[in-house]
């Protein structure tokens, strides 16, 4: 089943850019939700997006505001910190290859996490994600406001 998923997950996608902003865009395996209105978190005014791809019993986030960036795992029964790995900001705020590959390099220690730490099927190891998949989660997300800045 999992070798399934990564076929799929590597398989050639374009992403569905939609204008509603409240409908995700479908990026390979990922759901891609962004909160322009600076109601991302519901209280805080920060712009946000937000990258889930459901794989091998397991849920890979991908998190992406003006002020933070951070990927985890989430994994039935297991603490929703675990595998929780934080992305700079101005990192991925910059043009280039480097940004993906901090975002995969955080994705696989979020899924080492989960399977250390939380049972999570080894074969989760060898799940492929598609650089072409983050290029598309990272250009989504390009341009998030702090809506508690002045000149925001």
């Amino acid at each position: 089943m999992l070798a399934i998923l990564m076929v799929l997950a590597a398989a050639q996608v374009e992403p569905t850019w939609q204008n509603d902003p409240l409908e995700p865009w479908t990026i390979g395996p990922w759901r891609l939700t962004c909160r322009r209105d600076g109601n991302f978190t519901g209280w805080n005014h920060v712009e946000g997006c937000g990258a889930k791809a459901d794989v091998g019993g397991v849920r890979l986030l991908v998190t992406r505001t003006a002020t933070e960036a951070f990927t985890v795992v989430d994994v039935e029964g297991c603490p929703s910190d675990s595998g929780l790995e934080h992305l700079s900001t101005e990192a991925l705020n910059k043009p280039g290859p480097i940004r993906i590959r901090l975002v995969q390099e955080a994705l696989r220690r979020s899924i080492k996490a989960a399977v250390d730490h939380c049972g999570a099927d080894r074969a989760l190891q060898d799940l492929v994600v598609r650089d072409g998949d983050i290029a598309a989660i990272l250009e989504g997300s390009d341009g998030l406001v702090d809506g508690r800045l002045p000149g925001s």
